[in-house]
């Protein structure tokens, strides 16, 4: 059976940035193993990761990562991860 992993609802969102979003860690992991992208932007230009690092979930924001995950993507107000994080900034 092949199901896109990747596909998205009304507001861009993946299963993967749902998952982080609901912090269902296993979810997540089960979706980067079957090739989920970590760098599609949902309608707010968020990532999987800039969902991983709000919610300060070190564990999956480095899967994340290994998995390929762009550090460098900014969203829509343009802060990149690592300004989120260092400011402790919420624009989710």
């Amino acid at each position: 059976m092949n199901c896109d992993v990747n596909i998205c609802d009304n507001d861009n969102s993946t299963a993967l940035i749902k998952a982080i979003q609901f912090q269902v860690k296993e979810c997540a992991m089960i979706l980067l193993q079957s090739s989920a992208d970590p760098n599609v932007m949902d309608a707010s230009g968020n990532t999987a990761l800039h969902y991983a690092v709000y919610s300060k979930n070190t564990c999956v924001a480095a899967n994340l990562l290994r998995h390929k995950a762009m550090i460098e993507a900014k969203n829509k107000v343009y802060l990149d991860q690592f300004y989120l994080q260092l400011f402790d900034i919420h624009f989710f």
